[in-house]
């Protein structure tokens, strides 16, 4: 018989596929109709949050909203419209699991009235291969760990303030990324991480040049801001 260290790995799993399983499915075309977002449910489509949706009126006691994109889906985005997504302390406020085949776009808002993910355990997550293709006009702040977290390659994260998490602003990983016109300051550990290989990093002068940057990696070009190499 199969002990039970043995068998906590597949038990996990089951329990991650039934969680998906009960989360509800979001977006402004769920079977040719809008259907308003709530904590933790998966965009499954393209959509552009109301006052009235439920995931705004938060706290979330977890996650915010999951993108998970249908088989054969292009992209998916994510329109905040200058709201906010609240966390409890848990949980990712938008967590790109599957952004379609050329990724996500997270737009937090028109200019001048950006949206905001503030107090979840992390902000932003787009650690895979088809995760985030771009965010702009957002406020990552107040997150326990990380503001924004990105891996992957070629996305762009443009007009996106990261302050006062609790671990680092924004982290950027991989190939080929371009952070235009971002401020980050007041984190608790690096306001700026990035790491890989041509980057284009491009810091709006209010961010901190006291040495909380970090940039690793080869063929990056770093303006407006101090960095650790």
């Amino acid at each position: 018989m199969a002990t039970i260290p043995r068998l906590l790995p597949y038990v996990l799993i089951l329990l991650a596929q039934a969680a998906t399983a009960l989360a509800g499915a979001c977006g402004d075309d769920v079977g040719g109709q809008r259907v308003a977002c709530a904590c933790g449910d998966v965009v499954v489509s393209d959509v552009r949050l109301q006052r009235s949706d439920p995931v705004v009126g938060g706290p979330c006691s977890d996650d915010g909203l999951i993108v998970d994109a249908v088989r054969g889906t292009d992209s998916v985005t994510v329109d905040l419209a200058g709201l906010s997504l609240i966390g409890g302390g848990s949980g990712i406020g938008v967590h790109v699991r599957d952004g379609g085949a050329e990724g996500a776009y997270l737009i937090g808002g028109p200019d001048g009235r950006p949206g905001q993910v503030a107090g979840f355990r992390v902000g932003v997550s787009a650690r895979s291969t088809r995760g985030l293709r771009a965010a702009a006009n957002l406020i990552v702040s107040g997150n326990e760990q990380d503001g924004l977290q990105l891996s992957g390659r070629s996305a762009t994260i443009a007009g996106v303030l990261a302050d006062e998490n609790g671990r680092s602003g924004i982290v950027a990983r991989g190939r080929d990324h371009t952070l235009d016109g971002v401020a980050a300051r007041n984190n608790g550990h690096h306001d700026l991480r990035v790491s890989g290989n041509g980057h284009f990093v491009a810091a709006d002068e209010t961010t901190a040049s006291d040495g909380s940057n970090r940039v690793t990696g080869r063929g990056n070009v770093v303006t407006g801001t101090e960095v650790e190499r």
